[in-house]
């Protein structure tokens, strides 16, 4: 009788706790879902701000242009639904001017 009722609770117990584990799983699951969707409309809006700047102003930076498509992979992957694609291939295919330092006279020199 009492392998019975060991028995007995130690299946309940497994189910329990299986139970729990599942629903534990779906809870962060979707939590990772959500936190996803939102890094990657954040991703999308910072694309779409820095792209038209860029463009608008018709070059961009070596170092910008690196942190873009980085920023574009990152979108890329978490997995894009094309809009994105237009606007990556103009802002990659931009020119590029170098970095403008100001000398100790405050004069503009090209490095």
């Amino acid at each position: 009788m009492w392998d019975w009722i060991i028995q007995y609770w130690v299946q309940a117990l497994f189910g329990v706790i299986l139970t729990a584990i599942v629903a534990i799983v779906k809870t962060e699951w979707s939590k990772i879902k959500a936190i996803g969707k939102g890094t990657q409309s954040l991703l999308r809006a910072e694309l779409i701000r820095s792209g038209e700047k860029y463009i608008e102003r018709g070059w961009i930076e070596v170092y910008a242009k690196d942190a873009y498509d980085k920023c574009y992979q990152s979108y890329h992957h978490l997995g894009q639904n094309g809009t994105m694609d237009d606007m990556h291939e103009k802002v990659m295919n931009l020119q590029t001017n170098p970095i403008i330092r100001k000398d100790e006279n405050n004069e503009q020199a090209e490095n």
